[in-house]
């Protein structure tokens, strides 16, 4: 991220549900609960290892790419709502 000025996290999710499946189950579930401490999360780790990188005015996001679960613009209803979907 630092290398190329990015300031978006990409991670692999069937990376993380192969490591602990429960947390990706609860990701995909309430990310609209998630979203706010992942960001949080990544911004202290960014201050941790590259303080000159992070500054206070900078926003930084998680998203998550090889999901499993497809959805067309149609099919969502709001039980969708909260949830991450592609």
């Amino acid at each position: 991220m630092k290398n190329d000025e990015r300031n978006t996290l990409y991670v692999d999710f069937a990376h993380v549900h192969q490591q602990h499946a429960t947390l990706a189950d609860f990701i995909v579930l309430e990310y609209h609960f998630l979203e706010d401490e992942l960001r949080t999360g990544l911004r202290n780790v960014m201050c941790r290892h590259h303080a000159n990188y992070s500054t206070d005015d900078k926003d930084f996001y998680v998203s998550f790419y090889n999901m499993s679960t497809l959805l067309r613009v149609r099919d969502m209803k709001s039980n969708c709502v909260g949830k991450l979907v592609r």
